[in-house]
Order: structure tokens, then C-alpha cells, then sequence
């Protein structure tokens, strides 16, 4: 099972989100513990740690994979 840690700033957008917005991407996140690596996902380049992104409408999710 995958566990999930928003950052702060995720938090905060979710919480102003509109609520069609917000279920949105939380379906997204959910598909995203079932199917961490998506086929629509990239991965961001540029930065040192591996982190994927994929889309929902205008928005990007941003996440990465750690191994417990």
C-alpha cells in the first residue's frame, strides 16, 4: 500500500480549490496509488531526486517515489 504526504503548499491549494477542482484531483491521486507510474506520466527534468508529473486539466501533480 502506498502512503500518501501532501506538502503544505499542496494543502493549502486543496483547501481553496472549488470542489469540482478538488475531487478532481484527488481522483487523480487515487489512480495514482493504484498505478504509480502512470503511462501519461513524464518525468520533470531538472532536478536531482526522480519526480513524475501528470496533469489534470490545467494543473500538474508533482510526485515522487520512495521505497520504504
Amino acid at each position: 500500500m502506498l502512503n500518501i504526504e501532501f506538502s503544505n503548499n499542496s494543502k493549502r491549494f486543496l483547501k481553496n480549490a472549488d470542489k469540482e477542482l478538488y475531487e478532481r484531483v484527488i481522483e487523480r491521486i487515487e489512480e495514482l496509488k493504484r498505478e504509480p507510474i502512470p503511462t501519461d506520466s513524464k518525468i520533470v527534468k531538472g532536478l536531482k531526486s526522480k519526480v513524475y508529473r501528470v496533469r489534470v486539466g490545467s494543473y500538474r501533480i508533482l510526485y515522487g517515489l520512495q521505497k520504504s
